[in-house]
């Protein structure tokens, strides 16, 4: 028998090492990619069971993610579980690492829970795909509350753009810090609702999403100003008081810190429908008119509400007005009426439905009840609400946006 000599040591392409936070593979693994969507990324540390066809293995669950950027959490809590192509560590370790004073760099904000976990899945491949289109990438991944918010509010000179990989929460943090209209702000949808999504028709795939920023089309929006004697905050979807403030108080209050999801939704809207209480809330114009009492009172900035009640036409989220409604019911059956009327795009100014259009609004209500601002819980009543024109820039698919990098629009867009 013939005996073999001593077999020539080769470097494990899986096996890297972290450097300041950022992981680096010593040998990028295979790459393959297809044309259904952007690649994967495999950790060099966690087998996955019954392997690859190519033995790379998978993150799993509760494993920090390799590509995790120093300033944002290395676990989120999520890891891979689809079938898809290996990315090489290497390339988006050295993309990370080296975005300090590249001007094109592109800053990505992610909340790795949103979306039940899909925004945590997302990032790396728009990451990768940001890199093949020229653009530098940092990471930052809030692991609570306020940490997005923290981030916007400190220096942003050195970036070309922002984009959020979340749902409508996490774009509420961002326009809290108030980043001004000459930075743009893309969105990769993984929310729960992804009104903002709606409205701007956004992409929702990560490669679509850095070719939209590429392609540098971005529209001025509006945002709004809440003062309550507690606090002063922003918003840019709506605020109301009524069943709506209700229903966000309750589905928060069963949190528990997890994600939301449409279902949790339910049962909240179910029982504020069945245990119905009448509203006396009111909205007071520029000029003194006051206006009620109203079941339900919505400042609005947007046409649609949690992505499927449909306001009445025309509500605009670039004219540099906020759209005021009063909601006149009596019996939970009449409110019924205007969710039934809302889902079916069928609500009209009425009777039982006033509408204005202002720059500032007083809301104040004789008997009560929570406030809901951008789907979170608000400030309680009375409310100095007012319009901030073109408060925001967001990225657009499409020729109609702005010339690239221009912070304000030249036409107007429909909210519908």
């Amino acid at each position: 028998m013939r005996s073999e000599g001593p077999r020539e040591s080769r470097p494990d392409p899986r096996r890297g090492s972290y450097h300041n936070g950022v992981f680096a593979a010593a040998h990028a693994p295979e790459v393959s990619r297809r044309d259904q969507g952007p690649p994967a990324i495999r950790s060099p540390d966690c087998p996955r069971r019954g392997g690859a066809a190519n033995g790379t293995p998978i993150l799993r669950r509760g494993t920090p993610y390799p590509w995790a950027h120093a300033s944002g959490t290395p676990n989120p809590g999520r890891g891979w579980s689809r079938k898809r192509d290996t990315l090489p560590l290497g390339e988006v370790g050295a993309t990370i690492s080296g975005v300090a004073a590249v001007l094109s760099t592109i800053l990505i904000l992610a909340n790795p829970k949103a979306g039940g976990g899909l925004a945590g899945e997302l990032v790396p491949y728009l990451a990768k795909d940001l890199q093949e289109m020229g653009h530098p990438v940092e990471l930052f991944l809030s692991s609570g509350p306020g940490q997005i918010r923290e981030r916007v509010q400190g220096p942003l000179d050195a970036y070309e753009a922002i984009c959020v990989v979340g749902g409508d929460g996490t774009i509420a943090e961002v326009v809290e810090a108030d980043p001004g209209p000459g930075l743009g702000i893309a969105v990769c949808p993984s929310g729960t609702a992804n009104v903002l999504a709606s409205e701007l028709k956004l992409p929702k795939s990560p490669r679509q999403t850095a070719a939209m920023i590429k392609a540098g089309h971005r529209r001025s929006f509006d945002a709004g100003k809440i003062r309550s004697e507690a606090e002063e905050r922003r918003f840019f979807l709506c605020a109301g008081l009524g069943i709506d403030g209700r229903i966000v108080a309750e589905v928060h209050a069963k949190r528990g810190g997890g994600t939301l999801g449409k279902l949790k939704y339910l049962g909240p809207i179910l029982g504020s429908l069945w245990n119905y209480e009448k509203g006396r809330h009111f909205f007071v114009l520029e000029d003194g008119e006051r206006l009620g009492p109203f079941d339900e009172v919505l400042v609005t900035n947007v046409a649609q509400i949690g992505g499927f009640w449909k306001l009445p036409r025309g509500i605009r989220w670039d004219d540099g007005l906020l759209d005021v409604l009063g909601f006149s019911a009596g019996t939970a059956t009449s409110m019924l009426g205007h969710v039934v009327k809302g889902v079916f795009g069928g609500l009209q100014e009425g009777d039982r439905l006033v509408r204005r259009q202002v720059c500032k609004v007083r809301i104040e209500t004789e008997s009560g009840g929570e406030i809901q601002v951008d789907g979170d819980p608000g400030p309680a009543a009375p409310l100095e609400i007012e319009v901030i024109p073109g408060a925001l820039s967001f990225y657009v698919p499409g020729p109609r946006g702005d010339a690239p990098g221009s912070g304000s629009g030249e036409e107007p867009g429909e909210k519908r």
